[in-house]
């Protein structure tokens, strides 16, 4: 593996937090929040670390936010509807800016296994 190699994020796999495919998830209401688990490592490594975080309809977010009224929101990815697809577009969109010897801090919100998600 090359030391460029080793300086870019790579997205290894997708899945929610219970190891089911996204493309096998059907939401059952407009409001709902879906709890993925993105396998990611180096480019050209076999190494890789769980990162967990939430796609969440905008219907959930109102819905919480008039329960609530105040929400955080910095590990949620807020979609009009469930896609897959764009919801692992968003992903390598963001991954496309984790580059350099500190790629994982630059993940921001996301959490990676084990750090109190």
């Amino acid at each position: 593996m090359s030391y460029l190699a080793a300086m870019q994020a790579e997205l290894r796999a997708i899945t929610t937090d219970d190891g089911i495919p996204l493309s096998d998830v059907i939401p059952t209401t407009a409001e709902f929040c879906i709890h993925v688990r993105a396998l990611i490592g180096s480019v050209g490594s076999e190494d890789f670390s769980d990162y967990y975080f939430d796609v969440c309809s905008v219907a959930w977010l109102i819905k919480e936010v008039e329960k609530h009224s105040s929400l955080w929101s910095g590990r949620k990815l807020i979609v009009l509807r469930f896609d897959p697809q764009e919801v692992e577009t968003q992903l390598r969109k963001r991954l496309r800016h984790a580059t350099g010897e500190n790629w994982r801090s630059e993940l921001g919100d996301f959490v990676r296994s084990g750090e109190g998600w």
